[in-house]
């Protein structure tokens, strides 16, 4: 049995992208800056940002309006990787696909106007 699921909460580094699939199905594009804060031995605070590529489908392209730099989200998904080639090396990039997503503040413009 296997089991891939990643969680994450954080912010958006820019405004979301759309793109429409043959198929119809637009993937809304996006960047979440997930960031650790601590303080080390010496008490001094500490910071490490992660950053993740999320791509979300969907039939609609209207959610794309709310997902706006600086937007804190919640996003449930499965991480999946795809190879490409360059300068001649194969590699490996990974992103979220995500199940479900939800706005946690930050950007509030039309938040109350939301379609979810």
């Amino acid at each position: 049995m296997a089991f891939n699921q990643i969680i994450i909460l954080g912010n958006l580094g820019k405004d979301a992208e759309v793109k429409t699939l043959e198929n119809g199905t637009n993937v809304i594009t996006f960047n979440v800056a997930v960031t650790e804060r601590w303080n080390n031995k010496e008490g001094n605070p500490q910071e490490r940002t992660d950053w993740f590529t999320v791509d979300y489908f969907t039939m609609g392209n209207k959610l794309a309006q709310y997902l706006k730099k600086g937007t804190s989200v919640m996003v449930a998904g499965r991480m999946v990787s795809r190879e490409y080639e360059k300068d001649g090396q194969k590699r490996t990039a990974w992103s979220v696909r995500a199940d479900n997503l939800q706005l946690l503040g930050g950007k509030k413009e039309n938040a109350d106007d939301a379609p979810f």
